[in-house]
């Protein structure tokens, strides 16, 4: 086998087919000591059948648990790990009357919920199961901390509703303030069924609606859908029609610089196809400026990392790009991606960090062009996954 990429290069041009051939070795795209897959084989592994807990001093013992708990045990109270029996058990000391508690074991991780275990069995038995259980307070709180975000003439959070699209979900979120971005034609409807507005909807796809599907999304769009252009022939396919109905649009710009936690989380370096890439940049430009098309707003997206000298580096080229090419643009979408704590010893993306950043480059935008540009952040994974 050989590790190697090979990307067509003109991928973008009217007509050409894109192919992307990428390693069969995921180890490469996702490292083994990566959290979330670190996550999902204990879960694999996890022997779901209920294990003897001793309440007393008379049922003091020691009792084999699967792999999973001796990460969950460690972070919990008046239990102590006696001695390690093999790779795939471990043998723990309780101490007299503890109580599994996996309310209490989801707090200690990160703490990053309130709910209890109480709260789990009360809810269950006034819903029946299967059901879901989120903390609300825990929504709200990350959707004020986005909100309180440092910002110079105005700030924008959008929800990237791929992570969590359940109905109530996304109207708690739009509730708080923020907005929606949707990654497809059919996520985008879901937002409409949900009661989101069409006017507080980006959608930002790589897919290209035909037929009745771009009737759908015509019709969206005459509604207020903000529609985000991501590749020349999605602008020729949407182009005539926002020219014949005067509907500004969105463009999202390939930076060719990105950031992610892992290969297969960065999405704006020479190896992803997300957005225009800027050799290709100043034929949509004219292709849309022949039809009197407007792009109000400008987008990129660099992963799911947040580095602060790839984030400086990259809120300056996605700026110079916007002053140079787009001058009725007035607000510049820098993406989400921001990076959620999911495992102890992590941490979570630093919002003060990136705002502040951000908030200098774009006052130096508006003294040099006397413009006073809005921006845009579409977190997603940060609002949600821990609640």
């Amino acid at each position: 086998m050989t590790n190697k990429l090979k990307i067509q290069a003109d991928y973008s041009k009217f007509g050409r087919t894109f192919q992307l051939k990428l390693l069969t070795e995921t180890d490469i795209l996702i490292p083994c000591d990566d959290s979330v897959r670190l996550l999902n084989e204990a879960l694999e592994s996890l022997d779901y059948c209920c294990k003897p807990v001793p309440e007393s001093p008379a049922q003091l013992t020691s009792f084999r648990v699967p792999l999973l708990w001796n990460l969950l045990l460690q972070f919990t109270k008046n239990i102590k790990i006696y001695k390690n029996i093999d790779r795939d058990s471990i043998v723990v000391l309780c101490l007299p009357t503890i109580r599994f508690d996996w309310g209490l074991l989801m707090n200690r991780l990160n703490d990053f919920s309130k709910l209890t275990t109480a709260d789990m069995i009360r809810a269950a038995e006034d819903f029946g199961t299967p059901i879901y259980v989120y903390d609300e307070g825990f929504i709200a709180s990350r959707c004020k901390a986005l909100l309180s975000m440092p910002n110079a003439y105005g700030l924008t959070i959008r929800y990237a509703m791929k992570a969590n699209s359940n109905k109530t979900i996304l109207r708690l979120i739009h509730d708080q303030g923020l907005k929606l971005d949707a990654s497809s034609l059919n996520e985008a409807k879901r937002a409409v069924l949900a009661g989101i507005p069409h006017s507080d909807i980006l959608l930002t796809a790589q897919e290209m609606p035909l037929g009745a599907r771009q009737q759908e999304l015509c019709d969206m769009m005459l509604h207020g859908l903000d529609y985000n252009v991501c590749s020349l022939r999605q602008l020729e396919n949407i182009g005539d029609f926002a020219a014949e109905n005067t509907l500004p649009l969105t463009i999202r710009v390939h930076p060719g610089l990105g950031s992610g936690e892992s290969a297969a989380r960065v999405t704006g370096d020479s190896y992803s196809c997300f957005g225009i890439h800027l050799n290709d940049l100043p034929q949509a430009i004219d292709w849309a400026a022949q039809r009197g098309i407007v792009f109000e707003r400008v987008h990129a997206h660099i992963g799911s990392g947040t580095d602060p000298d790839i984030w400086s580096a990259y809120v300056d080229l996605i700026v110079g790009i916007l002053e140079d090419y787009f001058p009725h643009a007035h607000t510049i979408n820098f993406g989400g991606g921001f990076k959620e704590a999911r495992m102890p010893g992590e941490k979570h993306a630093e919002l003060e960090m990136i705002g502040a950043l951000t908030k200098r480059r774009i006052e130096a935008s508006f003294a040099k062009t006397g413009r006073k540009l809005r921006v845009a952040f579409e977190p997603g994974t940060f609002v949600a996954a821990n609640a």
